[in-house]
C-alpha cells in the first residue's frame, strides 16, 4: 500500500513489471517474535495499570480553580494591580496540591512495586 510513497519509480516499475504485486505477502510469526510480543504487551499493560492506581481528578480540578482565581481580569481600575498576597495564597495551595500529587504518585509506585513482588501481573 505504501509503495508509491516509499519507492522510487524505477524499483515500482521493476516491481510491477516482475509481477510482485501480484504475489500474496508473507508474513512470518515465530517464537522470537511471539515471546517479544509477549513482553510488550506485559509492558503496555504495566503502564496502564500504573497510570489507573490513582485518581488524579481531585488535584486537577483544584489546580484548575486556582489557576482560573489568579490569572482573572480585572474589571475595574482598582482592581487592576492584583492582590500580592492573595497570589501568594494561590501559588502556596497550588504547590501544596502538587506535592500531594508527588505524593500519591510515590505511594502508586510502591504499590505497584509490590504488586509486581507478588506477581500479580506475571502468574505462572
Amino acid at each position: 500500500m505504501l509503495a508509491a510513497r516509499l519507492m522510487s519509480r524505477r524499483d515500482l516499475r521493476e516491481m510491477k513489471e516482475s509481477g510482485a504485486f501480484e504475489k500474496p505477502t508473507t508474513v512470518r510469526f515465530d517464537s522470537a517474535d511471539h515471546a517479544w510480543l509477549t513482553v510488550y504487551t506485559h509492558l503496555l499493560s504495566g503502564f496502564a495499570n500504573f497510570v489507573l492506581a490513582y485518581d488524579p481528578a481531585p488535584v486537577i480540578d483544584l489546580l484548575a480553580t486556582k489557576r482560573k482565581s489568579a490569572f482573572d481580569t480585572p474589571t475595574s481600575q482598582a482592581e487592576e494591580s492584583p492582590d500580592l498576597a492573595e497570589l501568594s495564597e494561590n501559588l502556596r495551595d497550588a504547590d501544596n496540591a502538587l506535592r500531594a500529587a508527588k505524593e500519591k504518585r510515590v505511594r502508586a509506585e510502591e504499590r505497584y512495586a509490590d504488586l509486581e513482588k507478588t506477581n500479580v501481573f506475571y502468574p505462572r
